[in-house]
């Protein structure tokens, strides 16, 4: 094919058989790739299904509360690109994005946690632009480094945007298709005008006619209306999603950049950053050593005499660590991705921030003693759970850090993204609220148990909602202490309630796992009152 006559506008008679699927090789311009290029019929039955997508997205995710109506939008998403982006370019690390997306947005069909939920939902999106945009061939700077970031955001905004006319181009001898969708806005634009003049009018006419009036109360308003909303939300929502498609499997593709044409042949002076980096260094030692015994006697299980409570222990700790970490995190980023390697100061440089990623890792070890020692006192709490993996992560990248210091080639960003996204898929099938009080009431009934707890916050079992009444229920069966049982059973007719229990089995959209055991558990609690 003339790659010429690629850049010109497909009229009726140069258009592709419509019953033929174009190759991903088919391009037309570079991005905006396909500008001008007219869809065919396959293309446009994807058109509908990504519109499908949008209305699970709105009706099903945002309706039900994210959760398994979240997890049916993603399926959804991610089975429509899968089929329409084939057949699949790039790695395995695409693919392995794909899955991990999947098993990830399984997980709203479990978590109740709503911080859990958000990171989950970013992390889902995250994984499915690594993975359309991976089979497609559209990760123009690979996915060794943050400079995939790039692509990702282009593919979201950019591609979304310009691609956005293509579902109403070739209609009606139509071959832009920016202007319908500019008139479409304007109209939607016009109805949401009309609804102040709505609320308005229709008190009158209610007023004016009873039998208008009887005829609304008939009509089940809620429901049509929500349901309205979310399709005419949808259909606007199509548009942006089916260009992002079309110009993934139209884009003319771009060699793949590799990791290390992104060091800056121009960039800071490393001598500037090594007395940078050694002053914090030198910082950095005085203080370890100053606060030695501080810093390491949570390693024993031991707190300093100027500490009151191992409550105020680890918090401190953990202040401490946090700001420190992330502070050291962004200085090395910095300065090492902006450094000219060149010359021997660099290796200066290099030293310097691995011995402030070395620190920091200690930091973060010692903060995570006291946090289970935190643990071990007082108990478990989902706030916890959350600081210790937050943790966890921290210390990878200081960990990655290092070795990309010595392996400048390294591939770090997939086993950052790999790992959060089954970190988070861990998190989201254990539910931390359940796991949280089922581990505070073992501790507290089993006095074996390696940290046995001689007291339990059931106020604090309680705050944790619907999730928490099999751990409740046990409680109120099994504790001796007949004022924690008092405590239990209040806190099991209150979930009984106030809670949203009796809607947990009316709309299938907001079904959890551990909600519904939660269900079951008040169940068998009512029947026995």
């Amino acid at each position: 094919m003339n790659p010429n006559a690629e850049n010109n506008r497909f009229t009726e008679q140069e258009r592709p058989e419509q019953d033929s699927l174009p190759s991903n090789g088919d391009t037309g311009k570079d991005s905006p790739s396909a500008e001008r290029r007219i869809p065919n019929k396959w293309d446009r039955i994807f058109f509908l299904l990504s519109a499908v997508c949008g209305f699970f997205l709105f009706d099903f995710a945002f309706g039900g509360r994210f959760a398994v109506g979240v997890t049916v939008y993603f399926f959804a998403l991610f089975l429509v690109t899968g089929i329409y982006l084939f057949p699949w370019q790039g790695g395995a690390f695409p693919k392995l994005c794909g899955v991990l997306g999947i098993f990830l947005s399984f997980g709203f069909a479990f978590s109740a946690d709503n911080t859990v939920a958000f990171f989950s939902f970013i992390g889902v999106e995250l994984l499915y632009l690594l993975f359309a945009g991976g089979i497609s061939g559209n990760l123009d700077h690979g996915t060794d480094t943050l400079a995939v970031l790039r692509d990702t955001t282009r593919i979201f905004f950019s591609e979304s945007v310009s691609e956005s006319g293509v579902v109403f181009r070739g209609i009606s001898g139509n071959h832009d298709g920016g202007k319908l969708l500019r008139n479409l806005l304007k109209i939607v634009l016009g109805i949401i005008f009309a609804f102040p003049v709505l609320v308005i009018v229709l008190p009158l006419l209610i007023s004016a006619d009873g039998a208008f009036a009887v005829m609304l109360d008939r009509l089940p308003s809620v429901q049509i209306g929500r349901t309205t909303g979310n399709l005419v939300a949808a259909l606007l929502l199509t548009p942006f999603t089916a260009g992002m498609l079309f110009s993934l499997k139209y884009r003319k593709k771009k060699p793949t950049a590799k990791s290390s044409d992104f060091r800056p042949s121009r960039g800071l002076d490393p001598v500037v950053i090594s007395g940078f980096l050694g002053v914090l260094s030198a910082c950095y030692l005085l203080y370890l050593f100053s606060q030695l015994g501080y810093f390491f006697s949570a390693f024993g299980g031991e707190i300093p005499e100027s500490i009151r409570s191992a409550s105020s222990y680890a918090r401190r700790g953990f202040g401490e660590m946090c700001a420190i970490s992330a502070i050291n995190l962004l200085a090395i980023f910095i300065t090492v991705s902006t450094m000219r390697r060149e010359t021997k100061a660099a290796k200066v440089a290099g030293a310097m921030a691995c011995f402030i990623s070395v620190f920091s890792l200690i930091l973060i070890a010692t903060a995570l003693s006291k946090m289970l020692l935190y643990i071990r006192f007082y108990g478990m709490s989902d706030l916890r759970i959350l600081t210790s993996v937050f943790m966890v992560v921290l210390a990878l990248c200081f960990v990655l850090t290092i070795l990309k210091i010595f392996r400048p080639r390294l591939a770090y960003l997939r086993v950052l993204v790999l790992f959060c996204a089954c970190v988070l898929i861990l998190v989201s099938y254990i539910d931390i609220g359940a796991f949280t009080a089922d581990y505070n009431v073992n501790a507290y009934l089993d006095e074996e148990y390696a940290w046995h707890l001689d007291t339990v916050d059931v106020h604090y079992l309680y705050d944790i909602g619907l999730q928490s009444a099999p751990a409740l229920l046990r409680l109120y069966r099994e504790a001796e202490d007949s004022s924690v049982r008092t405590d239990a059973k209040q806190a099991l007719d209150s979930l009984a309630e106030y809670s949203d229990y009796a809607d947990e089995v009316s709309d299938w959209r907001t079904f959890r796992v551990s909600r519904a055991r939660g269900c079951q558990a008040l169940d068998a609690f009512l029947k026995e009152k």
